[in-house]
Parts: structure tokens; sequence; C-alpha cells
């Protein structure tokens, strides 16, 4: 129950400030894996990720 209310907690600081953060950050990564999978560097971070 104390976990339950440090979340609840947590989520109500949330401002809209941080939720843009957010958004702009999963923007950018989104754009990188799209730039990733269509070229040949997809094959090679296939490959580190195996090792």
């Amino acid at each position: 129950m104390e976990n339950f209310s440090s979340i609840l907690s947590i989520i109500k600081n949330i401002t809209f400030r941080n939720i843009i953060d957010i958004l702009i950050v999963a923007y950018i990564l989104y754009k990188v894996f799209m730039l990733i999978r269509e070229t040949r560097a997809e094959q090679l971070i296939k490959g580190l990720i195996l090792i």
C-alpha cells in the first residue's frame, strides 16, 4: 500500500513541462529507430546486441 501512495504522489507532481520533455525524447528516439531500421546499421546493431 505504501508503494501505491508513493506512485500517486509522483503522478501528482508531473507537470506540463515533464510531459513535453517525455514527448520530445520519445519522438527523437522514434526517428532514430526509423532511420536505423531502413539501413544496414540495423544489421550491425542486431549483431552488437547478440554479442
